[in-house]
Parts: C-alpha cells; structure tokens; sequence
C-alpha cells in the first residue's frame, strides 16, 4: 500500500507539471499548457483548481578552498527503541575539516562495512549543506516571454554571472524545462542550487519524498543532500492541501554509471528550504565533487 500511495505521489506531481497552465498577461497558448504566461517574474503552474507558484530565485555556494566533501553517519534524531543498541546507520555527505585516511590494511573488516565512511563526524565538519560553504542568493530581476521562453535576467554580481530560461513545452508528452548557465568570475569551488519551488510549513506536510529514507511524513531535521547515485527518481516531491510540487533533473545527468558513487554524482536534491520548511529544491554541481572545482569563464551548464 505505502508503495502504491507513493507511486500517486509521482503521478500527481507529473499531471501538474504536465498540464498545468500559466494565467497572468502576455498570456498564449501551448500544446502543454493552456495558457502561458508571467506572474511579474513569477511563473505560475495551476491544475485542477490548484496553483503552485515557481519563483526565479537560486543560491551559490562558493568556496576558496576544497570543502573535503566526505561520508560519514548522520545523527537523524532517531529514537531508538527498547533492544536497540544502534540508531540509523546511514551514510550523508558532509563538508569541513580535512581528516586524516583510516588505514584499515590491519584492521578485522566486516563485510559490507567501510571503516572510513561508517562513522560519525565532530564539529569540525557539518552536514548541514547550507553552511557547507559560503552561500549567496540571488533572485531575478525581470522576465519577459519570448515565444515558448520565460528569459530571467539577473543582477550583476562580482563573483559571478548567472543566466536561466524557462522553456514552455510545444509537445503534452514533455515537462517545462529550466536552463541555467553560471559563470564564476574566480577560481573557486561552487555549486548552483534552485531555491524557488513552492515552501511548505512542516505541520502542513501530508506526505513527502527523498530518497532514501525520507518518506511519508518523516521530514528531514536538517539540510541533507541526497545526490545523484541514491535518487531513485531524480528529484524530491512535497504533498499539501492534496497538492503535489517537485522538480526533476534532466536525466542526461543521470547517465548509465557501471558503479554510481558520490564522486560521480552531476546532482543533489533536498527537502529542506532556507528557512527550515518543505521545499523541493536542486543543486548542481555537488559542493567538492571535482566539477565543482571551477576556473574563471568557463561556464557550468545543468537543466531541470
């Protein structure tokens, strides 16, 4: 039954990002959406009655030097139960202080067991993504609609230059597409997050998904990203008020890997907003993975 409620799940955030429409001026007509059209830089998907809103906003996470991105075991909030001698044992990247390598060349290892990642981490490190780095919002100051684009045009910054376009999809089949072309202007490490979906208070949450271990209404208690080699589907989905919102990557980020692991993940998603509510978010490149090593005017591409 848990399998068939979340396989609705899916369903209904794909029927609203497949036949929604957009309702404000400029408005015209799509072989996907009955109307399209800008909410000032806004966009606006609407469905059976329902509205979910989609705003141009997005977040840089930079850093000068390599944020040492390791697994280690989070601390979930579990409680254990009466017999339990071990909380959750799940493995979340994480970011800070370089540690020195387990040599376990001497140690007695059972199988399945990774010395170096099955263990927790100090203060020195956190698993908190958006204090993984340095972090910098950045909104759009204006659109306008071009044929079958929405074109957002950002502020000028002195670290980098960011373009997205929205694309309206001319055939029912497909999902409206967002492109986003970041540029730094200085070597550093970098990753590039969509932060505008639709946010929900926890208390409103009827159901949820992040793989692997955040369903139904176990909401995540901090910022953690799943990335690519763990997303059963490509992106995070929240339920309120019989409402459905989410986001997918494209999956040409998501190729056929003989052995998907953390270090060749092109993608990570969350849960978990800013401001600490329900919110289906993406980040691309992951913070420490070596695309996200970046020079100066070589732009990084990612669709969703």
């Amino acid at each position: 039954m848990k399998i068939m409620k979340t396989l609705k799940i899916m369903a209904l955030a794909l029927a609203l990002l497949n036949t929604a429409c957009l309702t404000e001026q400029n408005a015209q007509k799509s072989a996907a959406y009955s109307n399209v059209g800008l909410d000032g830089v806004n966009v606006k998907l609407a469905s059976g009655g329902a509205t979910a809103v989609y705003k141009p906003e997005f977040i840089v996470l930079s850093s000068a030097k390599n944020p040492e991105k390791k697994l280690r075991r989070g601390d979930f909030g579990y409680k254990m139960l009466p017999g339990e001698q071990e909380g959750l044992l799940y493995t979340i990247p994480t970011w800070g202080k370089a540690e020195g390598v387990i040599d376990s060349s001497k140690m007695h290892v059972e199988d399945g067991f990774n010395p170096e990642t099955d263990r927790g981490f100090g203060k020195d490190r956190t698993a908190n993504y958006y204090k993984a780095a340095k972090t910098k919002t950045i909104v759009a100051q204006s659109a306008k609609l071009e044929g079958d684009k929405v074109i957002w045009t950002f502020p000028e910054d002195a670290d980098f230059i960011l373009t997205a376009t929205l694309t309206i999809p001319k055939d029912a089949s497909t999902l409206a597409r967002v492109d986003f072309e970041f540029t730094p202007k200085k070597a550093a490490w970098y990753s590039v997050g969509y932060i505008g979906a639709p946010e929900t208070e926890v208390a409103e949450i009827e159901e949820i998904w992040q793989a692997t271990i955040w369903q139904e209404k176990r909401f995540p208690n901090a910022p953690y990203l799943c990335e690519a080699y763990r997303c059963t589907i490509p992106g995070t989905l929240v339920q309120a008020k019989g409402v459905t919102t989410g986001m997918l990557a494209d999956l040409k980020f998501l190729p056929f890997e003989p052995m998907p692991k953390d270090f060749n993940s092109q993608f990570g998603v969350m849960l978990v907003s800013p401001n600490g509510k329900a919110q289906s978010s993406i980040f691309a490149p992951v913070l420490g993975n070596d695309d996200s090593n970046m020079k100066s005017g070589v732009p990084f591409n990612f669709t969703f």
